[in-house]
């Protein structure tokens, strides 16, 4: 079962990842090419976190100011298209996460499901 549940983690993570990194702002690229997903899986516990670069970097510190702070954006970061989740700028992780969290909880809730039906629990 739990095979079933890491996979559906796995994906709705990778899929915040890349919606958040379509809506990043985009100077030398350190902060898109340094997004990750984190897998924190012990005793029967399984956790996904998205983040923009090793704790403590300079890429996560960075992160933070053009997650929370408002600005204008660059050239670059103003010709990027953003997607059907926004345009690029901050909140780059928040709004996607926001948008699609109820179909990353009803995806592994039916991973859930679909794994004790297959195990003979009802």
């Amino acid at each position: 079962m739990s095979e079933a549940i890491e996979q559906a983690m796995d994906d709705a993570a990778n899929d915040l990842l890349d919606r958040s990194v379509a809506l990043a702002p985009q100077l030398s690229g350190d902060l898109v090419n340094d997004a990750l997903v984190r897998k924190f899986d012990t005793r029967n516990r399984f956790a996904r976190a998205v983040e923009f670069g090793p704790p403590g970097s300079p890429s996560t510190a960075y992160a933070k100011v053009r997650h929370e702070d408002f600005y204008n954006l660059g050239p670059i970061s103003s010709i990027k298209p953003g997607s059907d989740d926004g345009a690029v700028g901050r909140k780059f992780l928040e709004r996607p996460f926001n948008l699609h969290a109820r179909r990353y909880i009803d995806d592994v809730g039916r991973a859930v499901e679909s794994a004790l039906r297959v195990g003979g629990v009802r």
